[in-house]
């Protein structure tokens, strides 16, 4: 007999499913039996690229689930496919761990075999539901040599799927003739159970999408998947929502998947959860629910106290800059980047707190800052100077002779733009560019020689000699008082150092 037939025969044996069709005024509804080649053919359509694989024969004999051993059917789609997987390198002690001297993952790909099988069992049976959910809903292991292929659960055995994306085996739920369960990825379950219109289930409830959130496979599929089915029961997901958050913590992974759901749900009594979760002091928290608001959909003037507290904070203060803008509320967050520019924790504060104030006062107004500075760092670049490049010079000029004319050269092609500084009536942001250049920290991967560094602070240093020096001075006191992290304090300590010796270079020209 051909698989085919085999299939069908079984189908009609096993798999009815059953609708509703249009009812008699007063009269109880009565089942429609769809037939088993249109199951076939919704199964074939709807699992692409999985392909039909077997029917398999299953024995229950579990004493506590069914009365006596009950034959079922194993419904079994397949698909061979790869995918990439990044592998971190083992920690290699040998080498320094600096920065730009990690070993750096590779790539590999990797071959897996996903299944999608359904499993249908006739409700006049003596599969007894109950037990098998209340004492079967764990998976057990199988011993002997199939131990790491099968696994048993709710009574019937189940094949591990070699899969990049996490394998759930569900009670999907039940039609007027037939209990039905599945093991195969999130999506494909809740797919097969809306296809067929099943009712109740394990997928119906909020509690398996939310934690959906804390699971990690391949490009997060199961997690993005859950936020848009979850996102669809609106406030009914908020109380799973919570618990999974608090799971989320618990493995110190910030939450951003849960509050992303939380933000698209967008109820009134989400933005007051998500208002709540703000006031933490959580920094992981923190971090996932500001993470979620960085795509700036689904933002509302109601969850204006958590944009409010990213800037309190200072760990988000762009993004609420932006949400303030959109929302019209963005004059409410001067008081706390005034803060910023008077106590910066970092340089970045000092950095983001001017150019906000700045904005905020001045909406329409446009300086020449930003594409002085550029240009300044560009013009002062030399031959040589990144990694890769050739250094070209006359043979026949000395060193000392060489490097005072390229000085000269330097100072007069920076000229129109450090004059571009110096004249803008907007002082702040000039001590604010002169800052960024007397501080000029490049990455090590982009390759800069030392001898460039030096120019462009220098160039800095010099540029902040000819700004207000109250402001001058009132910006390195801040800087140097308040910033915390050693590595950018010495790095504000040298630059004030390259400021005095300036002054003192410009007092004393000879």
């Amino acid at each position: 007999m051909s698989h085919r037939i085999l299939f069908l025969l079984l189908f009609v044996f096993c798999f009815t499913v059953s609708g509703q069709a249009p009812a008699p005024k007063k009269k109880a509804p009565q089942p429609r039996i769809i037939s088993s080649e249109y199951i076939v053919q919704i199964l074939e359509d709807g699992l692409k690229p999985y392909k039909k694989h077997d029917i398999q024969i299953d024995v229950v004999e579990d004493p506590l689930i069914v009365r006596k051993p009950l034959p079922v059917c194993h419904i079994i789609f397949v698909r061979d496919h790869s995918w990439k997987e990044k592998i971190q390198p083992k920690e290699n002690k040998a080498m320094q761990q600096a920065p730009g001297n990690q070993p750096k993952p590779t790539v590999r790909t990797r071959k897996g075999r996903e299944y999608a099988d359904i499993v249908i069992i006739p409700k006049d049976s003596s599969y007894e539901l109950k037990n098998a959910l209340r004492f079967a809903g764990e998976e057990k292991a199988v011993s002997g040599p199939l131990e790491t292929i099968v696994y048993k659960q709710f009574g019937l055995t189940w094949r591990r799927s070699q899969s990049p994306y996490n394998q759930y085996t569900l009670y999907l739920g039940e039609d007027d003739n037939n209990l039905y369960f599945g093991s195969a990825n999130l999506s494909v379950l809740i797919w097969f159970r809306r296809t067929f219109s099943l009712r109740n289930g394990i997928p119906a409830s909020t509690e398996v999408l939310a934690d959906a959130f804390n699971t990690r496979d391949h490009e997060d599929f199961t997690s993005h998947y859950a936020i848009v089915e979850l996102s669809k029961y609106g406030n009914k997901a908020l109380p799973d929502l919570k618990r999974s958050v608090a799971d989320a913590l618990e493995l110190d992974a910030p939450p951003y998947s849960h509050f992303l759901c939380m933000k698209i749900i967008g109820t009134p009594e989400s933005d007051q959860l998500l208002n709540e979760y703000a006031r933490s002091n959580d920094p992981v928290l923190l971090t996932g629910l500001f993470q979620a608001f960085a795509d700036f959909n689904a933002i509302h003037i109601r969850q204006k106290p958590l944009f409010i507290r990213m800037v309190e904070t200072r760990l988000a203060p762009a993004v609420a800059m932006h949400a303030g803008t959109i929302l019209g509320f963005a004059k409410d967050l001067l008081p706390y980047f005034r803060e910023y520019v008077a106590k910066p924790y970092r340089v970045e504060d000092y950095m983001m707190g001017v150019r906000a104030v700045f904005i905020l006062q001045n909406p329409a107004a446009r300086t020449p800052h930003e594409d002085a500075v550029r240009q300044i760092k560009d013009m002062l670049l030399r031959s040589g100077e990144v990694a890769g490049t050739l250094t070209v010079y006359d043979m026949n000029e000395s060193t000392r002779v060489r490097e005072d004319r390229l000085s000269q050269q330097d100072a007069q092609r920076i000229k129109p733009y450090t004059d571009a500084i110096v004249n803008s009536p907007y002082t702040d942001l000039s001590v604010l560019s002169a800052l960024d250049l007397a501080m000029f920290t490049p990455a090590k991967e982009d390759g800069f020689a030392p001898s460039y560094v030096r120019r462009v602070r220098r160039a800095g240093a010099d540029l902040l000699q000819r700004l207000p020096q109250a402001k001058v001075k009132s910006a390195f006191r801040s800087l140097l008082h308040y910033v915390k992290d050693n590595k950018e304090h010495a790095i504000v300590d040298d630059a004030y150092s390259l400021y005095v010796k300036a002054g003192r270079a410009a007092a004393n020209p000879y």
